[in-house]
């Protein structure tokens, strides 16, 4: 599954839309409110869920929430801040489906719409909606906002329009390859070690690469992130392909300071592929094995 499916079926009710207050916009998450009473679509709604449609389709996909408010933290990073519940939800929600064939030119296909009443009330016809906007192997022109006929893709917590250069590297995406990292529980029952931060118990982490493309994948660097009081404990260690090559060149733990909390962890790993290593359309391959320590009331476990 990849990480917009997850985000969108994780929602489940309202209070699951409650605990994403906080939570910063990403690449695969956006967070709208709407100035809607009556549950017509005002002409922002439109050029945000064009833009959403678009930019999301280009990328890997993403999730939109409606009847959410943002606000800049203090790193100047858009968070979740208020709910604002839609009116006349339904009738919204409506709307929404019926503007997905005039948002973009090809429409995109599989746009999927939920509606989480407030305080899972379905009689109060107010609430909040979850948009999913897959990704998509055709190109799509938005058709609404201050540049007609742009092209957006999704970078970071934003939509950018795209210059004339990657507009067309899009139309050749099809003989690109389309890289998906896995990643497996070795170890469930727990690995003793005293050689790292004090005695206690760890788990191994196996993570692969799967070539869902119709290109060669070559030069592959990968940065993994650990979320929660969890650390990768001791250095990687790897496989080899079928020729007997190490497939990775590198492997560097990060220490990575939560902005938060303020507190520092090694909780991130960044991988690079040795360039000798081809990953051929439809095949996987194991790239690394990584100790991993979790926390359990502030002691190792």
């Amino acid at each position: 599954m990849d990480n917009a499916s997850r985000y969108y079926d994780e929602i489940k009710n309202y209070e699951d839309v409650k605990e994403l207050i906080g939570k910063r916009e990403e690449i695969f998450i956006e967070f709208k409110q709407t100035a809607s009473g009556t549950g017509r679509m005002t002409n922002d709604d439109k050029v945000n869920f064009s833009k959403a449609a678009s930019g999301f389709a280009h990328q890997q996909g993403g999730v939109l929430f409606w009847g959410i408010s943002t606000k800049k933290d203090n790193n100047d990073v858009n968070r979740a801040a208020k709910l604002k519940p839609i009116v006349r939800v339904g009738a919204f929600c409506s709307a929404l489906h019926s503007f997905i064939k005039d948002a973009t030119d090809p429409p995109v296909d599989n746009i999927q719409h939920r509606i989480i009443y407030e305080h899972d009330n379905e009689e109060s016809d107010t609430g909040v909606v979850v948009s999913f906007f897959p990704r998509s192997y055709r190109v799509h022109r938005c058709l609404f906002g201050k540049t007609r006929n742009a092209f957006y893709k999704r970078y970071g917590d934003g939509f950018c329009e795209l210059p004339t250069h990657e507009i067309k590297a899009l139309f050749f995406r099809d003989l690109s390859p389309d890289m998906e990292l896995n990643a497996f529980l070795i170890n469930p029952i727990g690995l003793s070690y005293s050689e790292t931060k004090g005695a206690g118990a760890a788990f191994w982490i196996g993570f692969s690469l799967v070539n869902n493309g119709s290109g060669l994948g070559k030069n592959c660097s990968i940065y993994i992130w650990l979320q929660g009081e969890q650390e990768f404990g001791w250095n990687t260690m790897t496989w080899l392909d079928a020729e007997g090559l190490r497939v990775y060149k590198t492997a560097q733990l990060l220490t990575i300071c939560d902005t938060n909390t303020g507190k520092t962890q090694t909780n991130a790993i960044h991988i690079k592929m040795n360039p000798g290593i081809v990953i051929c359309p439809g095949e996987k391959m194991g790239v690394a094995i990584a100790g991993c320590r979790c926390q359990v009331g502030g002691k190792s476990v």
